[in-house]
């Protein structure tokens, strides 16, 4: 014995539309199919090409995605021996190559900075006075061995 039951349910037609896709429905009524297909230079990369109208009247799956296709070339390899590649990576090495006393950090810390403030000028002041006193003392010790 088979029960058959009819549904009254329509599934929503309006939005059915996906940029760079066709389709074909059998109908928008419960368990009617929709198919998706891409459109030429376009490639499927998301969500069900086919869908089924359900008993909630609500499209079975996920809207499906197509994307171009790349155009793109493929790049022109290099074909090298050994010896052709260790060469190329040293030149390559060499024009990548920083020397670190040619850094601009090596070169800053080569530079002085000025500073005005009145405590730097007073402690460099002090210091000059101290070397003085200093080179004072030891020529004033030798003065009298020069004098005699």
């Amino acid at each position: 014995m088979t029960v058959e039951i009819d549904i009254d349910v329509r599934c929503e037609d309006s939005n059915l539309t996906i940029v760079n896709m066709t389709y074909a429905k059998t109908g928008i009524q419960f368990n009617d199919t929709l198919t998706y297909s891409c459109s030429e230079g376009f490639t499927h990369t998301y969500g069900d090409l086919q869908r089924r109208c359900d008993h909630r009247g609500v499209w079975t799956g996920t809207r499906p995605i197509c994307e171009k296709l790349c155009s793109c070339q493929q790049p022109n390899y290099i074909q090298l021996n050994e010896t052709e590649l260790v060469t190329r990576l040293l030149e390559i090495k060499s024009n990548l190559s920083v020397r670190a006393n040619e850094t601009s950090r090596a070169r800053r810390l080569k530079t002085c900075a000025r500073d005005d403030r009145p405590s730097t000028k007073a402690i460099g002041v002090l210091g000059g006075v101290l070397i003085g006193i200093f080179v004072f003392l030891i020529v004033a010790c030798d003065i009298s061995s020069l004098l005699a």
